[in-house]
């Protein structure tokens, strides 16, 4: 009798995406099947962007002498096409709808714009939070994000005033890159929106960082948002309303806030009333969707949107995907002690505020610049990319 085949569907091919897809092919799946010779498994990776993009690196890419934008994007096929294709295939599209009681997912395809159904029997999503700009997060294809800096770096070069409108760690990062770049040569602003900057940081090292901008040429002001924004066509120029009622003019103008979990084709009942997949932080399981439906990354209720909830979880999240598919076989599957997944909850951010250094805290221990400088901010890291996607 011929195999029957077990369908993996992962939605999302980015931070989270990729690196569960290459841990289930390799460890997960060989496991399984060296058990049970009556299944086989397919994983399917559903993603809008043919290419990878290092977000990290983002605030970088401003500075085209320290780092060029095609570092920051990575071809998915060079991960993944070592895989056959009866194990493996790659939908570049976005998840429109998604029919639980029948598993299915309808896709838009990026390139056509026609839609295909994508079976699941166990379903991944890793879909992650898509910002306000295109500058941080992908916005369906690579090519949105690629042009929206190709668009904006000769024009940083001729603009006279800079207004960045976010107090986290993009916008700080980007500040004092800007800051490093023109100093006093150029108005540059930046808009915490609260009472100081890195508001997950304690306020001694928010503090630092602002004192780091000023010393670069960056003006700090807090306590002021952004209510909306608009271009004149003409000057090229945005007008931003603030909170106070006042109205100002910047040559340029770049939204470092937020993001919005890309969610909207899931089932209401799947998510918390912020529209985040409601998801046990031990297994990764979405709990209020029904059995061997997972979530990962910023999407996830659990996360805190650093890095670590997403690179500390691949393996835990295999784990659970193991242990549930091999109770459910056929054949008697050699036991795993099952991995829960540990959050790290003591703060832990480095920021870097130019290319000599930086503020943050490892583990709850406040480092100086120096360690920022060693860790991040002389590289941002960029050297993984390609790790990313060829693990």
């Amino acid at each position: 009798m011929a195999a029957s085949t077990h369908n993996i569907t992962i939605l999302g091919g980015n931070y989270a995406g990729l690196p569960i897809a290459h841990y289930l092919l390799r460890r997960t799946i060989p496991a399984l099947e060296a058990s049970d010779k009556s299944k086989i498994y397919k994983v399917t990776v559903v993603c809008p962007s043919s290419h990878f993009f290092f977000k990290p690196g983002a605030p970088r890419l401003v500075s085209p002498e320290l780092a060029s934008i095609e570092k920051a994007f990575v071809p998915i096929d060079d991960g993944f096409k070592h895989y056959s294709k009866d194990r493996f295939s790659f939908v570049q599209g976005e998840a429109t709808d998604l029919k639980d009681d029948k598993h299915v997912i309808t896709v838009k395809l990026t390139e056509s714009g026609d839609t295909v159904l994508v079976p699941y029997d166990s379903l991944v999503l890793a879909t992650g939070t898509t910002s306000n700009s295109a500058l941080w997060t992908l916005h369906g294809s690579h090519l949105k994000t690629r042009a929206a800096f190709e668009d904006l770096l000769p024009r940083l070069l001729k603009a006279k005033s800079i207004t960045i409108v976010g107090g986290g760690p993009a916008g700080v990062e980007t500040a004092g890159e800007l800051g490093a770049q023109y100093g006093f040569k150029k108005d540059i602003t930046i808009l915490s929106g609260g009472t100081r900057l890195l508001q997950k940081l304690r306020p001694a090292i928010s503090e630092d960082a602002a004192s780091y901008l000023s010393k670069l040429g960056v003006t700090v002001t807090h306590n002021l948002k952004f209510a909306s924004s608009s271009l004149d066509e003409t000057t090229g120029q945005t007008h931003l309303s603030l909170s106070d009622g006042r109205t100002i003019t910047t040559d340029i103008f770049i939204d470092a806030t937020g993001g919005t979990p890309n969610t909207s084709f899931l089932p209401r009942s799947w998510l918390t009333p912020k529209g985040y997949v409601e998801t046990d932080v031990k297994t990764l399981r979405a709990t209020a969707a029904g059995p061997n439906i997972y979530a990962v990354g910023d999407v996830a209720s659990y996360s805190l949107g650093a890095i670590m909830d997403v690179n500390n979880a691949i393996a835990p999240l295999a784990s659970t995907i193991y242990t549930d598919l091999s109770q459910s076989s056929s054949s008697p599957t050699p036991k795993q002690k099952q991995i829960f997944y540990n959050q790290i909850v003591t703060e832990t951010q480095l920021v870097p505020i130019g290319p000599k250094g930086g503020v943050g805290a490892l583990f709850g221990w406040r480092v100086p610049s120096w360690v920022v400088w060693a860790i991040k901010s002389r590289t941002y890291l960029f050297f993984l990319a390609k790790a990313q996607v060829m693990p």
